[in-house]
């Protein structure tokens, strides 16, 4: 599998770190921007909290994810673009939150990244990402596979039940794979060493253009945070 450049790192607990300064509103980056996607997807899901991660620029709340049935919070917002860019990433609300990750990042304007929390919520790590929007031949679509499940499995993945990447392991991230848009698309994780284990998304509109990531969080067997997935639509192409 391809190499990808990425960020692991691995934080002590997340809930004894110190709070982030708080902010009243959202506020926009300023110009130029870079989008930014945020996935929480650590398990459990979020502790005894309200359910939002928000993403500061310093002191200002750029933008905030609520987790969905799935128990993964994702959500997409603009940051602003340069060398340095400092990012604060918090649980909680804007009144009372703590520190998830603080890090400077290298945006370049108008590009596209992802920020990615997995594994267990107690030492969770991350990955983050830049995402090659150049689009794809008339007809066909580009996904992308993150691994945020701790599990020691290797995963296969099928679009529909055409296999399209194999042996993805935990913190993996696949490279963009051109497929043929479906408007009934589905995509499944399946245990390379036993493929009776498997977890498939719902079906979605992946149409001509479209390009997006599909996250697989959770643990076999788990009784509070089975394997789940989660697609993050980077552009209209993708409908959920």
């Amino acid at each position: 599998m391809k190499k990808i450049h990425y960020c692991a790192t691995v934080v002590a607990c997340v809930l004894s770190l110190c709070g982030c300064s708080p902010g009243p509103d959202l506020v926009p980056a300023p110009s130029p921007v870079s989008q930014l996607s945020v996935v929480y997807a650590c398990s459990p899901a979020l502790p005894v909290l309200t359910g939002s991660v928000l993403v500061y620029d310093t002191s200002r709340i750029l933008f905030g994810t609520q987790p969905d049935g799935a128990d993964i919070a994702a959500a997409t917002g603009n940051v602003a673009s340069g060398k340095n860019v400092k990012l604060s990433f918090c649980v909680g609300t804007a009144a009372q939150n703590s520190v998830l990750y603080t890090n400077t990042f290298d945006m370049v304007a108008d590009s596209n990244y992802a920020m990615f929390f997995g594994g267990p919520a107690s030492n969770p790590s991350t990955l983050f990402v830049q995402n090659d929007m150049t689009a794809p031949p008339s007809g066909m679509a580009k996904v992308r596979f993150v691994i945020l499940s701790s599990d020691t499995n290797r995963f296969n993945v099928f679009l529909g039940s055409v296999k399209i990447d194999s042996g993805l392991t935990y913190q993996s991230v696949s490279p963009f794979i051109e497929v043929p848009a479906d408007s009934l698309a589905s995509c499944s994780f399946s245990n390379a060493s036993n493929p009776a284990a498997a977890v498939a998304t719902a079906s979605f509109l992946l149409g001509s253009g479209g390009i997006c990531i599909v996250v697989l969080s959770g643990n076999y067997g788990s009784d509070n945070f089975f394997w789940t997935t989660k697609i993050v639509s980077l552009n209209p192409g993708v409908v959920l």
